[in-house]
């Protein structure tokens, strides 16, 4: 299956690291839409100008945050740019060879995730990955596996386990939690004359 087939079935959104903003083909995927008055262009990949219609926004991750998004009606797909999501969300973007993770770089909380398939990076914030996909883009996380079974042990000691494969760098969420550090109080402008 193609990319363009694979995003015409679902809703999914191409994570690109080079777009400068949210692009959308689908006008149902935006809400409050306004039209450009002037013809508006925006020179894609292939070095060729795309119409776009109008502005809108577009929730990003959960139904909390919003973004802008350019509605371009001739476009085959749906971009998310890179530095667009950074910018909005305070995050960073883990690619690694079977997914991409986005982030949050104060917790370290994982505030969403895509997976890799034909060599492009797809997440969807509607729906969940369907199955029949995850199935044929999972690869072995037994190093992760391992890691959780052994209390969380550092790369340097799983590495010396020789039936560990190590795949790729660890991504455990639960090991950013615990060497984090408590976030300082905001300080407080009451003081109290007595007791309750």
């Amino acid at each position: 299956m193609n990319a363009l087939e694979l995003v015409n079935l679902h809703d999914l959104w191409i994570i690109d690291s080079s777009a400068t903003d949210h692009m959308s083909n689908k006008l149902t995927s935006i809400h409050d839409f306004k039209s450009f008055v002037r013809p508006t262009f925006v020179s894609v990949a292939n070095g060729k100008n795309a119409y776009v219609k109008g502005k809108g926004k577009i929730n990003l991750l959960s139904n909390k945050i919003e973004s802008d998004v350019l509605f371009l009606p001739s476009f085959p797909f749906q971009l998310l740019s890179v530095s667009k999501i950074t910018a909005t969300l305070n995050c960073e973007v883990i690619f690694t060879s079977s997914k991409v993770v986005f982030q949050d770089l104060v917790t370290k909380k994982m505030i969403g995730e895509g997976f890799f398939l034909h060599g492009l990076y797809y997440i969807s914030h509607k729906s969940p990955v369907p199955r029949s996909f995850q199935a044929t883009i999972n690869h072995s996380h037994e190093h992760l596996l391992w890691h959780r079974r052994l209390a969380h042990p550092s790369e340097f000691v799983l590495s010396k386990i020789k039936f560990v494969p190590i795949q790729e760098p660890l991504n455990c969420e639960i090991c950013h939690f615990s060497k984090s550090t408590q976030l300082p109080f905001s300080l407080s402008k009451s003081k109290t004359t007595h007791v309750f």
